[in-house]
């Protein structure tokens, strides 16, 4: 009897699978990639400085792609580097000359009652 459990428990996942893999209404979800953290820091935030050399644009690019830098010490205050590369038409420098071809590099302080952004 203890079998019998086990093969029905295989058939019925093997028959969810196949009947989720021919369903449109899955699609992928975005993927953060690779991420690093040393977990929340303690002190509070006086400054902080980030270099990054992000390299050509990439062409004909069909997605967003970002390095998010950013140091939080867990109580609600955030400062963050952004550097973009996004699809044609989509950059959040638009309206900049080159938009479309260049990174969009900027940089956010918030706490938890102030949100200062500048690009």
């Amino acid at each position: 009897m203890s079998n019998n459990k086990y093969i029905l428990a295989s058939l019925m996942l093997s028959a969810s699978t196949a009947v989720a893999s021919n369903m449109n209404s899955f699609v992928k979800r975005d993927s953060w990639g690779a991420a690093f953290s040393l977990g929340p820091a303690k002190q509070e935030i006086i400054q902080t400085t980030t270099t990054i050399y992000p390299g050509k644009m990439p062409s004909d690019q069909k997605a967003y792609l970002f390095a998010w830098l950013g140091i939080s010490n867990g109580t609600g205050d955030l400062i963050q580097s952004i550097v973009g590369s996004y699809p044609a038409g989509g950059s959040e420098c638009g309206g900049q000359e080159g938009a479309d071809t260049t990174w969009c590099i900027s940089s956010e302080s918030m706490a938890a009652d102030t949100n200062m952004s500048e690009t």
